[in-house]
């Protein structure tokens, strides 16, 4: 059903229509009997999906928004019916944002992609992971900076959106890495993950220990070797410094080095079950945190 002007016996200016077979119904500018021009199209009668825009010949070209019945929205550059050109995407189902380039319907270009992880307790500001930087087919790729809730902050190379190649990876506590990354990981130590490594600088939640703990069951004692292998390679990345070094770091004092030995054991407990083979792994892990407390206390 059409209501509107029409010219030539084809709707043509401004005018209302309404599908009889499917919940979709168009208002908005015609021409030669095709949206052209400003209109807003309905995709269902809740109301809950629809656009609103520009068309050329029935094609959203130009300016618009899109509301899905999922509750994202997209506001920005359309082409031949895909986001394309500068446009926004907020994910309300996963609480995340994305400004910047587009082609084609996916991120490509510069910018900046945010996750919303939960609001601060009195404050109107929520703790946020952020992505400033090159995107590529939607993926991180090429180079940008990635801020983690925590204040932790890496900037460098990307590939599929893991960190590969050179790259500067600042903790919350001010240490500092520079050099190549390799698949998402510090490439001197291949066998530990980045987010182990700060463990401490990143927001993990309930849930996320308990997929931890879930997957440490299932992989049983090769998986409790493994993860002794990694805190070990984490001992090296913290080892103490010499004698001779130990006055171009003025800053160190015995109360901060204790500090990481007692958030190391806090660790510890979180991630190893007393079982009997898990007890043993435990037991080495122990005796080389020993050895590394006494290494601190000769040095301070």
């Amino acid at each position: 059903m059409y209501e509107g002007e029409v010219v030539n016996g084809m709707r043509n200016g401004f005018g209302m229509f309404k599908c009889s077979t499917q919940p979709v119904s168009y208002v908005g500018h015609w021409c030669q009997g095709k949206r052209h021009g400003k209109g807003s199209i309905y995709y269902n009668q809740e109301g809950t999906s629809w656009y609103e825009g520009d068309w050329v010949y029935n094609i959203k070209k130009g300016w618009g928004i899109r509301c899905y019945k999922s509750g994202n929205i997209y506001e920005g550059q359309w082409e031949d019916n895909m986001r394309h050109g500068e446009g926004k995407m907020r994910w309300l189902t996963t609480n995340e944002e994305y400004t910047g380039s587009w082609e084609r319907g996916v991120q490509n270009g510069f910018g900046t992609h945010t996750w919303f992880l939960k609001r601060i307790p009195n404050s109107q500001y929520p703790l946020r992971n952020e992505y400033i930087g090159e995107f590529v087919n939607g993926c991180r790729h090429g180079h940008g900076k990635f801020y983690y809730a925590s204040g932790a902050m890496y900037a460098g190379e990307w590939v599929s959106n893991k960190k590969h190649g050179m790259g500067r990876l600042t903790f919350k506590n001010g240490r500092v890495y520079e050099g190549p990354f390799f698949n998402d990981h510090i490439a001197q130590f291949p066998d530990l993950e980045v987010e182990f490594i700060s463990y401490l600088d990143l927001p993990v939640d309930d849930a996320q220990i308990d997929r931890q703990r879930k997957s440490s069951d299932s992989a049983g004692w090769a998986g409790q070797k493994g993860m002794t292998a990694s805190l070990q390679a984490l001992l090296v990345f913290l080892e103490p410094p010499t004698p001779a070094t130990v006055c171009s770091r003025p800053g160190l004092s015995l109360g901060c080095l204790l500090c990481e030995i007692l958030l190391l054991i806090l660790f510890s407990q979180v991630q190893f079950k007393c079982t009997f083979l898990q007890g043993a792994a435990a037991l080495g892990f122990l005796f080389t945190l020993v050895q590394f407390s006494q290494r601190y206390l000769l040095i301070a």
